[in-house]
């Protein structure tokens, strides 16, 4: 596993970032849907406790327990299923206890988590297990393409992906965009860039859009020592990836693919030796699964 691209052991509710993720896209959630009260739960004749279970209406994978567990607060849960763990169709994955008004509160953002990380991790499974099929060395990751932050990163990581990048302090990443905005080639671009010695980047990262940028890139990242370096080839197809590595011989510099990937052209990145593949739809595009919850 490339650590650099999946930097998993950031994403619990121990880190104060990823915490600052769950209050923002999470907790806020719950006030903002409660507002001034439930008015339909107020003007029902309802018991002052109730029990609950969450169900899965279609099979996948299951993503969101510590997250939810985060969310719970006084209400008392017991979880039949665990991250990463396959859910079918009918069944239960959690039950829970307390006041009905604090059950019916929290009802849509739970099944929103549940739904969206189980969903995301669900289909980053099946990108893994069809890379796997090609190349069992090469990571899947997700981009930053993200509606929910750190929280869709971890979903992945449920489904068996990495994380790439987490944020903009995580790593250095050159895009063409930053290139573009010197003015410069990226030979000199490269030439003029200042890393702080103590930099608490993760890796250092040159995105490129050809081969010939690629030998630059290299050659540039062979030199730096004492952090992780890569060459991501931009939208670019296999077959030029191909050609591009057969020219490049280093043990110092890793690769990755991005751009336009999808299941329908994921084997044919795989077989060109990249150790990297990120793909945007992991996040963007990824169906929720469906669940329910039911009082009982």
């Amino acid at each position: 596993m490339i650590k650099t691209h999946c930097q998993s052991e950031s994403l619990t509710v121990s880190n104060p970032k990823y915490r600052e993720c769950l209050d923002m896209y999470l907790l806020r959630e719950i006030e903002r849907d409660f507002g001034d009260g439930d008015l339909t739960t107020d003007a029902s004749p309802v018991l002052e406790k109730s029990k609950a279970v969450v169900v899965a209406k279609e099979s996948g994978i299951f993503a969101g327990e510590q997250e939810i567990k985060y969310l719970l607060g006084t209400l008392s849960a017991k979880f039949f299923k665990h991250d990463g763990d396959k859910l079918k169709k009918g069944e239960i994955i959690l039950e829970l206890k307390g006041k009905t008004s604090d059950l019916m509160k929290i009802e849509r953002v739970v099944l929103n988590t549940i739904g969206r990380m189980s969903g995301i991790a669900t289909y980053a499974a099946k990108f893994v297990k069809l890379v796997k099929k090609a190349n069992s060395h090469v990571l899947i990751t997700p981009t930053r393409k993200t509606l929910w932050g750190l929280i869709d990163k971890r979903a992945c990581v449920v489904g068996g992906a990495g994380t790439h990048r987490l944020a903009l302090d995580n790593a250095i990443l050159i895009k063409h965009n930053h290139i573009k905005a010197s003015g410069m080639p990226i030979k000199d671009f490269l030439n003029g860039l200042k890393i702080p010695k103590n930099t608490s980047a993760e890796f250092l990262e040159v995105e490129v859009k050809n081969g010939k940028d690629a030998l630059i890139a290299t050659k540039f990242l062979e030199s730096k020592k004492g952090i992780p370096c890569f060459v991501m080839f931009d939208n670019m197809k296999p077959k030029e990836i191909s050609k591009a590595l057969s020219k490049i011989k280093t043990k110092k510099v890793l690769f990755e693919a991005s751009g336009g990937i999808n299941e329908k052209n994921l084997v044919k990145y795989a077989k060109t030796g990249v150790s990297v593949i990120s793909i945007g739809s992991l996040t963007h595009s990824a169906p929720m699964l469906d669940v329910s919850m039911r009082i009982v």
